[in-house]
């Protein structure tokens, strides 16, 4: 280039200067359109809570491996609780809990019987499955009714908004996520009272956030915030929990010796309503 004459010296670098330009402005037009195919728009909440809830209702398994952690506070109540858990569950309502750390426990539904055993103690407790929502109010039936909670994510919703949007990391990846917060009317019995003019259920108020994965619609973490207050008392309780998952897989098959239960060598019965008794039966029209 140095043997040309100077005006073609720079006749030539002004075209290079412009081609590189062009060449670089087409990168970057590129990798623009890349981005933003790759990022999708963030959707509106009640639509993609409608998209959440179709997800989990086509579900027919679900496996994962979270981390829990439960505050509670109230009157004469301060408790935190943290452990691991492991999840296996299908359409059919059976189900697998074990969990590790404050509170280390084994729960199985084997589509008649729910099973409690407690290994510190060497403990189990056997419920029919017709009477379990009937102890411990949703402690015992939370677990098996999942899919079925996630599918009806879009009823009866108060108020949803997206967020923000985060990454977790799960499944050894990393897994890009809109965070939704949601608030749904108080359940009817909250609006009711018990038989006898007796004072009648706590007034609840909360809200939950979840974190869905941006396309398959799968939650990796939820966590919830909710306040009650019992008739005739003016302090409330609260109640802080989150599940957050480390590893999650669905619709691949579960063994069917998953969900069966056999008492360790040793175990003793208990009584379920000895220390969890049934709720009020409800008020007769």
């Amino acid at each position: 280039m140095t043997d040309l004459p100077d005006r073609a010296n720079k006749d030539l670098a002004r075209v290079l200067v412009v081609t590189a330009g062009r060449v670089l402005g087409a990168f970057l037009l590129a990798t623009a359109l890349a981005l933003a195919q790759a990022a999708p728009a963030q959707p509106e909440a009640l639509d993609l809570l409608r998209n959440v809830a179709e997800t989990y209702r086509a579900m027919s398994t679900l496996r994962g491996d979270a981390n829990m952690s439960m505050e509670m506070h109230g009157p004469d109540l301060a408790q935190n609780i943290e452990m691991s858990v492991t999840l296996n569950i299908n359409a059919q309502g059976k189900m697998r809990m074990e969990s590790k750390g404050d509170v280390p426990m084994v729960t199985v539904a084997d589509g008649q019987t729910l099973w409690v055993y407690m290994p510190l103690f060497n403990r189990y407790m056997k419920i029919p499955l017709g009477q379990a929502g009937a102890y411990g109010q949703p402690g015992f039936a939370i677990p098996r009714d999942f899919l079925s909670r996630f599918s009806k994510l879009a009823e009866n919703v108060k108020q949803a908004t997206v967020v923000g949007s985060e990454t977790l990391r799960a499944n050894g990846a990393e897994v890009s996520c809109w965070i939704v917060s949601v608030e749904y009317e108080p359940p009817a019995s909250d609006e009711s009272t018990a038989p006898g003019g007796a004072a009648g259920p706590p007034k609840r108020s909360g809200t939950t956030k979840l974190w869905v994965e941006k396309t398959r619609y799968l939650v990796y973490r939820q966590s919830s915030d909710a306040k009650s207050t019992r008739p005739g008392t003016s302090a409330a309780s609260e109640l802080k929990n989150a599940l957050t998952f480390t590893s999650l897989t669905v619709n691949e098959p579960i063994p069917d010796e998953t969900f069966v239960f056999k008492p360790p060598a040793g175990a003793t019965e208990m009584d379920p309503s000895g220390f969890m008794p049934p709720s009020p039966a409800p008020k007769k029209e």
